[in-house]
């Protein structure tokens, strides 16, 4: 594989991908156990077996990855950077969605003030950042590169 794009497979999956991915199955179903309406749309019924595709068994091949590939572990710093410049730019597209259409995109945005949005939303990017440290120690730890030093 070329060098570059390997490079860029293993920034984009330890920085992004692994965090978010632990992201959404812990707010999915962790808002989906108090009410089921705080994240999908009342007028929307999901599949049970699509509802686990897309919200559980993302978990699985996530903790395998780092099992069976190599790959290389970005700073702590690139991550972190990473991490704020999504988030950002997730919040800026969700806030787009709402000044278009008068409702945000996940149900319990709807339905909290704009203090409880706020810090619903700073939760989240405190929780994701928790999530790349322990993820990242995974990685480390199990990982195919377990052993080598990362900074």
């Amino acid at each position: 594989m070329c060098s570059k794009l390997k490079g860029a497979r293993d920034y984009y999956f330890s920085t992004l991908v692994m965090p978010i991915t632990w992201l959404v199955f812990i707010l999915f179903w962790g808002l989906y156990v108090v009410d089921k309406d705080l994240v999908v749309p009342k007028n929307v019924e999901l599949d049970a077996n699509y509802n686990h595709m897309v919200h559980t068994w993302i978990i699985l091949w996530a903790m395998v990855e780092p099992l069976v590939t190599d790959i290389a572990i970005p700073k702590k710093r690139q991550g972190l950077a990473a991490i704020a410049f999504f988030a950002v730019g997730y919040s800026v597209w969700s806030l787009v969605i709402f000044l278009n259409i008068g409702k945000w995109v996940y149900p319990i945005l709807n339905v909290l003030s704009h203090g409880q949005r706020a810090l619903f939303i700073l939760g989240a990017y405190v929780l994701v950042v928790g999530i790349f440290l322990t993820t990242r120690a995974y990685q480390r730890r199990f990982g195919r590169r377990a052993g080598i030093k990362v900074d």
